[in-house]
């Protein structure tokens, strides 16, 4: 065996090509080892600079991952797939006594359980057999009162599902290794003279094993440095190195010999070798505005797209700067790829499953029919109108297919769309959903036909499950796609690289760029270990959380040295969803960085055909009238009124398979409105038959069915106590004289204030026995802080002053007694802000602001951006705005 040290500034690849040809080994009798695919990549490109036109043949190549998978199916066993594994585990667990002690009986209660439990399983279990653990052994009870049991039952689970494999001939790769004999590993190997194996870290058992029998013909390449001792991650060290000269290789890509033909930096660079560079960022978006900057900058010192990686830790920053560099004309390759989830072709058929899972709830029928993907199924060209015909007819629930609130040809798609819905095996789902498919063809972006073949590609992998599940073809379906990801258009070695650490290993990059680079992401947060302890995995030879976080600050170190230039970028911002920086940061020598600009100069684009402008926008007519949702987003972000109401784009939301407010709201308020519509206050039932139908009502508008949630059964139960323990307040003020106004409940107001037009819906006016009238506004959820309400706030909130405003303007004779909410979740009690006097005064002094405020605003140039970045949190217009270009 011989021993090549090198140390982190050399580039592996190109010292090993031109290794082999200074040792003349021979191409088609040698095997090279490489630590990943990307590595096979850059080897290739080394041996054929090192080689030039005198030998076209290259060596073979085998990642050290494949080795085993090879080795493993030498004697051909057949290997299970994906499907198979999920169907023996299931199987496995089934049959082991005790297994629901251990995992409790909920992980079979949907796809998403089963298949998160069996990625943990099948991962200790692949771990345990490379390390060639034994669970037989027996283990101490010294780390909990029942461990020993819980082992016991995890050790019966890993042979049952050993058994099953044997009775069904299939097998999971990792059972196979203990069957791998010398004679099947010296047969492999006995093609090749020479084995050239490159960055050799942490050696499972089996492949020390398989190493041990070919060292006589082993040639190690590994990184070493003296700065930090890595002795426990590397299977081969020692004394046994030799250095070598390469002065008698002519040329390497073209250069003279001057230039160190395996150093991944110039010798005569005119940058400081390995100078690190520390940011600091208080958000994901400045630090996307960050990394492009130094990417450009990267750009204009000569380095070429390729040379740059980003390292992708968090996803959320490198997608949006994948996305980024596509508008800016920067190629770039994603390997990791972009979650499915995202895709909008998965969105809508989320949509449909969300629409017939919710009992086809109007709400979510407005959200599938504007969908992009409907509408040129159906031709529809106005979902406006429907949605108009909903809110009117106060339509909750609706069977669009029979009530007439769509048109012949709609009514045809949402039928094709209950079909797939309703498929009942994945054959038939995948007929129907390749269907739907080719009816959405012809001209569209590369990506969708990514998402396609993919979404597909899932059906067909799902229709190997044999699992009992009690959830439907088409939920499994959304479920096991969701968790997909797909890439998008890029290569290895074109663009900017955005890579994984762990895809970097014994690659070289010019320049280095880690956003994110908080704890949490650097180290990598632990994956959920169901089983082992740090103590009992040392007990059985596993690797540790300790072991795994060496081998990370391992690869990132080889690879900051690599580098011409690395940029680090720890965010610090104010909600302290990031605050601590890498604790890596305390290890590697940093210097602050200056002069880098954290923005690029956003292009022109234009939406028109006339000229793009740069400047905020203008109001080029006067607004005519005001709302009160209107002033609230004024008084938060003009540029956000401009948007809705101006260019009349509505927010999107989100849906998913959960209870949303929004929609409790809107029945709470119908709820009430009915209830108290037509009781007769001067008559009150006793408070046993209030009660009694206050329950009955509640059962015949909140359906079973209607959350589309598996705990609407919870949720219905705390609404109604909710509802039950404000409405029986209510009653007791009813016995004392309080009224609620019938023909006041929920009415549009307008009034004429300063000579700007008001309007707005009070839900509740109340008119007491001494003669006021309490505005209200019912909460289902927070009620805002009264100190927002208040001048001394600028009135903030201005939704009670703007409601006292529209009465007394309506009803100028009427006594103001209150202004307050009714408080439906947390005190289940009407909350007072200002009453009697107080009240009066209040409204008069927010008359005098908003008269103010409004003759400000209409005699601005240019609407402004949000002063407070919080506003822009949950902003349905952040990706539309300027705020992020500002």
């Amino acid at each position: 065996m011989k021993l090549v040290r090198l140390d982190f500034t050399r580039d592996p690849s190109r010292f090993a090509a031109v290794y082999i040809k200074k040792n003349k080994l021979h191409p088609q009798r040698t095997l090279v080892i490489t630590p990943t695919e990307r590595f096979k990549a850059y080897m290739a490109r080394a041996l054929l600079d090192t080689y030039g036109t005198e030998d076209a043949i290259s060596p073979a190549m085998m990642k050290i991952g494949d080795l085993s998978q090879v080795l493993a199916g030498y004697e051909g066993r057949e290997l299970a797939n994906e499907m198979q594994k999920l169907n023996l585990l299931y199987n496995a667990c089934g049959r082991t006594g005790g297994f629901e002690e251990l995992f409790g009986k909920d992980v079979f209660s949907g796809f998403s359980s089963f298949q998160r439990l069996a990625r943990g399983l099948l991962g200790a279990f692949e771990e345990i057999n490379r390390m060639e653990a034994d669970l037989g052994g027996g283990v101490s009870a010294e780390y909990y009162e029942g461990f020993v049991r819980h082992f016991e039952i995890f050790r019966r689970i890993y042979e049952s599902y050993r058994t099953v494999q044997q009775e069904r001939g299939l097998f999971d790769t990792g059972f196979l290794l203990e069957k791998v004999k010398e004679r099947n590993i010296r047969d492999f190997f006995s093609v090749y003279d020479d084995v050239v194996f490159i960055s050799p870290l942490l050696l499972t058992a089996f492949e020390r094993r398989v190493f041990r029998l070919v060292e006589d013909k082993l040639h190690v390449i590994y990184q070493d440095t003296d700065e930090y001792d890595f002795s426990d991650l590397l299977t081969y060290r020692g004394p046994d190195t030799d250095e070598y000269d390469f002065s008698d290789l002519l040329t390497y890509r073209g250069q003279d010999t001057e230039h160190d033909p395996y150093k991944s930096r110039p010798a005569n660079g005119s940058e400081t070798p390995g100078r690190l560079v520390l940011h600091e960022t208080s958000t994901r978006i400045e630090t996307v505005m960050l990394v492009l900057s130094l990417i450009e900058k990267e750009r204009d010192r000569g380095v070429e797209p390729h040379e740059i990686a980003v390292l992708n830790i968090d996803p959320e920053v490198c997608e949006m700067v994948l996305r980024s560099c596509g508008k800016l004309g920067i190629p770039a390759n994603y390997t990791r790829g972009v979650a499915v989830r995202k895709a909008p072709v998965f969105v809508f058929l989320r949509l449909v499953g969300d629409f017939f899972d919710s009992g086809m709830d109007s709400a979510v029928l407005t959200q599938l029919v504007r969908s992009e993907f409907f509408c040129e199924l159906s031709g529809l060209r106005d979902w406006k109108k429907l949605h108009e015909r909903i809110i009117k007819g106060r339509v909750f629930s609706t069977r669009p297919l029979a009530d007439g609130l769509l048109d012949e040809k709609s009514s045809e798609v949402l039928a094709r769309l209950r079909d797939l819905y309703t498929a009942k095996g994945f054959d038939t789902l995948y007929k129907r959903l390749l269907s739907l498919f080719e009816t959405l063809g012809g001209k569209r972006p590369f990506e969708f036909y990514t998402v396609r073949d993919m979404l597909l590609e899932c059906v067909l992998q799902l229709d190997e499950l044999a699992v009992a599940l009690p959830e439907s073809c088409f939920d499994i379906f959304l479920q096991y796609a969701a968790s997909r990801r797909y890439t998008l258009k890029g290569a290895v070695g074109e663009g900017v690289q955005i890579v994984g650490l762990l895809e970097t290993r014994g690659v070289s990059f010019r320049t280095v760029i880690v956003p994110t680079f908080n704890e949490g992401y650097f180290p990598t947060a632990p994956d959920f270990d169901m089983v082992f302890s740090s103590d009992l995995k040392k007990a059985l030879g596993l690797l540790t959380r300790s072991d795994r976080e060496k081998l990370e600050f391992y690869y990132l170190k080889r690879l900051l040295d690599a580098s011409e230039r690395a940029h680090l970028i720890p965010i610090r911002d104010s909600v302290g969803e990031f605050e601590i920086p890498s604790r890596y940061c305390h290890i590697l020598s940093t210097e602050k960085g200056g002069g880098v600009p954290h923005t690029l100069p956003v292009p022109k684009r234009a939406f028109s055909a006339g000229p793009a402008s740069d400047g905020p926008p203008r109001l080029t007519t006067r607004p005519g009238s005001y709302s009160r949702l209107d002033i609230h987003r004024l008084k938060r972000c003009e540029t956000q009124y401009y948007i809705a109401k101006t260019l009349k784009i509505e927010g999107e939301k989100v849906l998913s398979k959960k209870i949303e407010m929004d929609f409790v709201g809107l029945l709470v308020h119908k709820f009430l409105r009915d209830l108290y519509g037509g009781l007769d206050f001067e008559n009150l039932p006793e408070r046993e038959e209030f009660e009694r139908s206050i329950v009955q009502r509640f059962n015949a508008e909140f359906t079973d069915g209607l959350f589309g949630t598996r705990e609407e059964v919870f949720a219905r139960r705390i609404l109604l106590e909710n509802l039950k323990d404000s409405l029986m307040k209510d009653y007791e003020r009813f016995r004392e004289g309080t009224a609620v106004c019938g023909d006041l409940l929920e009415r549009d107001f307008t009034a004429t204030v300063g000579g700007f037009n008001l309007t707005g819906r009070i839900d509740r006016i109340d008119r007491s026995i001494d003669g006021g009238y309490t505005i209200l506004d019912y909460k289902t959820g927070r009620v805002p802080d009264k100190k927002d309400h208040m001048p001394e706030k600028d009135y903030m909130e201005a939704q009670l002053g703007f409601y006292g405003l529209l009465f007394l303007k309506t009803f100028p004779d009427r006594r103001m007694g209150g202004l307050g909410y009714y408080d439906l979740s947390k005190n289940k009690d009407v909350v007072i802000l200002v009453k009697g006097e107080e009240a009066k005064a209040y409204v008069d002094g927010f008359e005098t602001h908003l008269v103010g405020f409004l003759e400000r605003f209409e005699k601005k140039e240019g609407l402004s951006l949000a002063a407070d970045m919080a506003c822009c949190t949950y902003c349905p217009y952040y990706t539309i705005c300027r705020v992020y270009d500002a």
